[in-house]
């Protein structure tokens, strides 16, 4: 009697653990069936096989177990499904995002890839195959806030996204409906032009610098429409401007009005920002800037610095028959005030890049008159993002104009 008694607990353990292995085992199964159909992920079965090992440990350790304890059980097999399933999601996620990240082969730009005088010129001349976290923002929020089809051109053959996640992410959702890649001929970029047989005398050291100084003015006259550097951030519409290029200097906005003027006593003397201009095709100031760059390019071919916004200036001057620069509209030429094109770099590093508790507010009345902010990478390249838009601009820019880039924080 006292024998039944005691084997009874044991029968019905042994009972309760077998209808438990039996319940963990069928939804196992469902779930494999289910990914085996749904075809969305090779690894499932391995987690699947670990997931049961580690539950089948789990039972086997509880000897000890009676039917009372069964609920706790249940509620650990649950756990575990549960933590797989998680496992599954990010292994399917994993899996879409590398599969949708292909290489982008490259075909020529040629005129019948260009919207007249509705164009947006990105270069990449270095050679590089693909785009950082804060070049993909760029390109981002053009596409999301500039009202053109951003045009990048590449002198590569291929795009190469695998290792780049916020560029894929971000061409995933916009290629080729709002973004354009192409390579490029020089000899057709530059045929009739003044710049016609430069692409042959590049210096070596700077030809990076020099094809895109000298290339963004040829795609422009062509072609008609903007040119912008992959360090400017879109955050308006830039479709109401039309042949004008911006200052680089420092000026307070504290000076400006609220409908975004300058006080008539303002003087502003500087240089031009060739990081980002626009022309209509055909434009006789840029002509006259490429018989310049023709001009003087042999003698300046070990300047870094030769073609760039130095000469833009000086032949801005004639052109306007002016001494000094200033802001000053006319039909052909326009020069913009500096807030209208940011440029942060020129303002002092610890009031605009790394700066502690500032609020929306902050970031908000410095932008407030601006089109787009040129963040320019080479001062700040070392700067790091830490995603606190209290402390650098481009944590507070990131989520507001390009989300998907910015998804990505590590890439920049």
């Amino acid at each position: 009697m006292i024998k039944q008694i005691l084997t009874k607990p044991s029968e019905t353990e042994k009972l309760n653990r077998k209808v438990f292995v039996v319940l963990l085992f069928a939804v196992l199964v469902k779930y494999a069936i289910f990914d085996l159909f749904s075809n969305r992920n090779r690894k499932f079965p391995i987690i699947l096989k670990s997931s049961a090992n580690i539950s089948f440990e789990k039972i086997s350790r509880t000897n000890s177990l009676d039917a009372s304890n069964s609920l706790q059980m249940s509620r650990t097999i649950n756990r575990t499904m549960n933590v797989t399933q998680l496992k599954i999601q990010r292994l399917r996620i994993k899996s879409a995002d590398q599969s949708n990240c292909k290489n982008i082969i490259l075909k020529d730009f040629t005129e019948a890839d260009s919207e007249l005088n509705k164009n947006m010129f990105f270069l990449e001349t270095s050679g590089e195959t693909g785009f950082d976290g804060r070049q993909s923002c760029a390109l981002e929020s053009a596409i999301r806030y500039s009202g053109f089809k951003p045009k990048v051109i590449m002198s590569t053959k291929f795009i190469s996204m695998r290792l780049r996640p916020s560029m894929c992410n971000m061409v995933k959702r916009h290629y080729p409906s709002k973004i354009g890649f192409y390579g490029i001929n020089l000899d057709y970029l530059f045929k009739n032009t003044p710049l016609d047989g430069v692409q042959r005398e590049l210096s070596k050291q700077w030809m990076a610098v020099h094809s895109s100084d000298l290339m963004r003015q040829a795609l422009v006259y062509k072609f008609g429409g903007y040119y912008a550097d992959l360090d400017v951030i879109t955050i308006r519409s830039l479709r109401r401007l039309h042949n004008v290029y911006p200052f680089e200097m420092f000026f307070p906005m504290k000076d400006v009005s609220t409908n975004c003027t300058i006080p008539k006593a303002s003087r502003m003397v500087g240089k031009l920002n060739n990081g980002i201009f626009h022309f209509k095709a055909g434009s006789e100031f840029v002509w006259k800037t490429m018989v310049e760059m023709r001009r003087v390019y042999k003698d300046r071919v070990n300047d870094r610095f030769g073609v760039g916004p130095v000469l833009v200036g000086d032949v801005a001057r004639k052109f306007l028959n002016l001494s000094n620069l200033t802001v000053i509209e006319t039909k052909e030429l326009t020069l913009l005030p500096p807030f209208t094109f940011l440029m942060p770099a020129v303002y002092p590093k610890k009031f605009v890049l790394t700066v502690e508790n500032k609020n929306s507010s902050f970031w908000d009345s410095l932008l407030r008159c601006s089109k787009v902010v040129h963040i320019f990478n080479s001062d700040v390249k070392d700067e790091e993002v830490t995603g606190n838009p209290k402390r650098e601009l481009l944590s507070y820019l990131g989520p507001r104009y390009c989300p998907a880039s910015f998804v990505h924080l590590k890439q920049f």
